[in-house]
């Protein structure tokens, strides 16, 4: 399980950094998952959105 978040579809001014590694965090686990796929016992791999978790870059974000 990984942990992404709206950063990576939602792009904001000055976020380039977060956004990109979590684009790069869903395209690695979707890459995973399909390798996973036709394996005799597969891993299932998922990367999850959790919501608004209030922390300072969030407050300066808004």
């Amino acid at each position: 399980m990984n942990v992404s978040s709206a950063s990576a579809k939602y792009l904001l001014p000055s976020q380039s950094c977060c956004s990109t590694s979590k684009v790069g965090l869903d395209s690695f686990s979707k890459s995973i998952s399909l390798e996973q796929a036709d394996q005799l016992y597969p891993v299932k791999i998922v990367a999850v959105y959790p919501r608004v978790i209030d922390t300072r870059l969030q407050t300066e974000i808004r």
